[in-house]
């Protein structure tokens, strides 16, 4: 790893090692906050997360801001294969 990547373990003095980390979806109930920097990959994990609540049949609802048109089109895609009605309010 490069010392000028962004998330190095040396600077946020964190495990240098990787390992999964699950959370229970009932912990999601409510507000869910997703911090990083830029680049990071807060929303290809909202990505996932989303994706996972939608094959689960729950609903869900997204406040963005900023547009992100990648994230609308993969909520679009995967509602479609879940059979998911999907709506977007602009």
């Amino acid at each position: 790893v490069k010392d000028t990547a962004v998330g190095v373990p040396w600077i946020h003095g964190i495990e240098p090692d990787d390992y999964a980390i699950g959370i229970p979806f009932d912990a999601l109930e409510g507000h869910t906050l997703i911090a990083g920097t830029t680049r990071a990959g807060k929303t290809r994990l909202y990505e996932l997360i989303v994706t996972q609540l939608i094959y689960q049949k729950k609903t869900v609802f997204i406040i963005d801001p900023k547009g992100d048109k990648d994230l609308e089109k993969r909520c679009r895609a995967e509602c479609e294969r879940a059979g998911r009605k999907f709506l977007f309010f602009h």
